[in-house]
């Protein structure tokens, strides 16, 4: 069940929620139900650059009587005001548990991980491109060769991958033999299969310059707009469902669209295009 936070949460939690809420977020709320004394509220939420940490984010929890099972799982880059901003981690009666992902024991998971989505992304692109099995087999051994995976890496190469044609033992070499080296490197390939450039630019200079995630309709009344229109009357607009096969045409995988509004694909995507 996903719901706006505003209104969901009582009111120790509202100096939380109106400083995140402030950010024009969503999360999801959700339930276990092993019983009805165990039931546990979990807020997933991924820190980037939201403003709440000027606050420590436990202030409202000091010293209260613990009679819920709310628990905050919060994901973020290592940037040290976030982490700053967390502090202090040893709150009576509010344990928290860091996860750095840096550690060795921690790498060696996320690597196995990652080779498991790997394993099931190439299952699924042998269906959709009718791989015969030794293909298959090629495919992920030449794809389990590259050291120091990611799953942002391992998303955008297999997207990359997935969207050849004509492709055989010979191709699946070539392509496998010319990866991209980086994310950085990903995002130069994606965006330079668009089939309009200049227009591409332009939607993704509008992307990064918004003060919040635009609709699609919005986008499009911004990529038509021009200085000689006097009215909307003016625009011609293209229908929304064709217009979001135009963005991916522009775009590919570099934008995603949620809920009818557009995001770039991560949050290293702006850093990239900045």
């Amino acid at each position: 069940m996903t719901l706006k936070i505003r209104g969901a949460l009582p009111k120790p939690y509202a100096v939380f929620s109106a400083s995140y809420l402030r950010q024009g977020a969503t999360c999801s709320l959700k339930e276990s139900s092993n019983s009805s004394r165990s039931k546990e509220t979990i807020l997933p939420i991924h820190l980037a650059n939201f403003g709440i940490l000027s606050l420590p984010l436990s202030r409202p929890f000091y010293g209260r009587k613990r009679d819920s099972n709310l628990k905050f799982l919060l994901t973020t880059r290592p940037y040290g005001k976030i982490k700053r901003g967390l502090r202090p981690l040893d709150i009576p009666e509010l344990p928290v548990i860091h996860l750095s992902g840096e550690s060795d024991a921690e790498m060696y998971k996320i690597s196995a991980e990652i080779e498991i989505f790997v394993r099931e992304r190439v299952k699924n692109i042998r269906a959709k491109l009718r791989l015969g099995h030794e293909e298959q087999q090629l495919l992920l051994e030449r794809l389990l060769q590259i050291p120091n995976r990611t799953y942002l890496w391992a998303q955008l190469t297999l997207e990359l991958i997935e969207s050849e044609v004509d492709i055989d033992k010979r191709r699946i070499v070539d392509v496998t033999t010319n990866l991209p080296n980086s994310v950085y490197d990903a995002y130069e390939r994606i965006l330079s299969k668009s089939r309009n450039s200049e227009q591409a630019k332009k939607l993704l200079h509008i992307i990064v310059g918004a003060a919040r995630p635009l609709t699609v309709q919005e986008m499009g009344v911004a990529l038509r707009l021009q200085e000689s229109h006097r009215s909307y009357l003016d625009l011609d607009i293209i229908p929304e469902e064709r217009f979001r096969d135009t963005i991916r045409d522009l775009c590919g995988l570099f934008v995603t669209i949620l809920d009818s509004r557009l995001y770039l694909i991560h949050q290293t995507a702006k850093e990239f295009l900045i």
